[in-house]
């Protein structure tokens, strides 16, 4: 099958040119857990075939209900292994790297710099920070796509925040004591608790 018969509906939508700048841009994924693999999953099927993926978390039993792309074969497995051999079943000719560490490690920074777009699948508010800040110092794209339950308050939010204006700090999405917790050492952790 072309690629032009396998995108004919986006075509119509984008035209040639949109979907060739959709096949060429590169994409980066922090986290590929519930939100993440479900992010990778529907950016293969648009056309995008950079993308990196960013995660040092295992799968465990308990992701297995939303991790699309594993099985129970892959408890204990590293999340961005399983999901590049996903998204290379979708489609062979992408080019996935994954990067089985946090993104705030030398080789996640580093391929943080070379995306052209960022998407933020991230469990905590002190991670969000981190990839807001560095979205806006250099300049990228980032859309932040978060999921919670919370007893019997649930929901979900996506934000997208370009080079200019509407990140998670001024839009006030971001709970500064969740930050505080999140950033801190074990040990101020501890001490926080004690107290609290």
């Amino acid at each position: 099958m072309s690629e032009e018969e396998k995108y004919n509906r986006q075509i119509l939508w984008f035209g040639k040119d949109g979907q060739a700048k959709l096949s060429n841009i590169k994409v980066a994924i922090i986290g590929v857990g519930g939100t993440g693999s479900h992010v990778l999953q529907q950016l293969i099927y648009l056309g995008i075939k950079n993308l990196t993926l960013v995660d040092s978390d295992k799968i465990s039993e308990t992701n297995l209900n939303r991790l699309i792309g594993a099985s129970n074969k892959d408890i204990g497995k590293l999340k961005v292994d399983v999901a590049k051999l996903f998204g290379e079943f979708i489609n062979p000719e992408a080019k996935i790297v994954s990067i089985p560490e946090t993104f705030i490690s030398e080789v996640g920074l580093a391929s943080l710099k070379e995306a052209d777009f960022v998407f933020g699948c991230v469990d905590k508010d002190g991670a969000r920070l981190l990839l807001t800040e560095f979205c806006k110092a250099y300049s990228k794209p980032y859309l932040d796509i978060a999921t919670e339950i919370n007893g019997d308050d649930w929901g979900g939010r996506i934000v997208f925040s370009d080079t200019e204006k509407g990140c998670l700090i001024c839009r006030e999405k971001l709970s500064q004591e969740e930050i505080h917790r999140d950033l801190s050492s074990p040990e101020d952790r501890s001490v926080d608790d004690k107290i609290y």
